[in-house]
């Protein structure tokens, strides 16, 4: 019996020491004698939900001009409406952010149009290693959708 006390004494000892170590995951009997899993839950639940809805409305909070429509007369083909002005504002765009250097390195680009988004694509020379710049534009409004520097 003594020798039970001991080891239940000792237990309770190396629990109580790893519920202060933060690195130690606390196990399934310290929550539980702490208030329970139903106290965690109503706890952390809030918090979980409080924290997407935020995450979301962050996401959602852009320039809302990009996302609607245009009232004023546009082109059948769209603001962007062909690969030459895909290409033209994509110099544009680009220039001031990676240089005029940069850039002018990975001329012509090489602009694609797929589902109403154009994708203009830097070239490298040959035998040259590494990257180019990529942008993508909404066809329809001229909205950019993103940009990126592959290395």
């Amino acid at each position: 019996m003594l020798a039970k006390q001991k080891d239940s004494v000792f237990y309770r000892n190396t629990l109580f020491l790893r519920s202060l170590d933060p690195l130690q995951p606390k196990p399934a009997s310290c929550i539980l004698a702490e208030g329970g899993v139903e106290d965690t839950m109503r706890y952390w639940l809030p918090v979980i939900i409080t924290g997407s809805l935020t995450i979301a409305a962050a996401a959602h909070a852009g320039d809302s001009r990009c996302a609607a429509s245009i009232d004023r007369v546009q082109p059948k083909t769209g603001v962007i409406g062909s690969q030459a002005i895909a290409e033209a504002v994509a110099l544009a765009y680009l220039t001031p952010i990676y240089g005029e250097a940069a850039i002018r390195s990975e001329m012509p680009f090489r602009a694609s149009l797929s589902d109403g988004i154009w994708t203009v694509n830097g070239t490298l020379p040959p035998g040259r290693v590494g990257g180019t710049a990529e942008i993508r534009l909404c066809q329809r409004n001229g909205t950019v959708l993103s940009i990126i520097h592959y290395k």
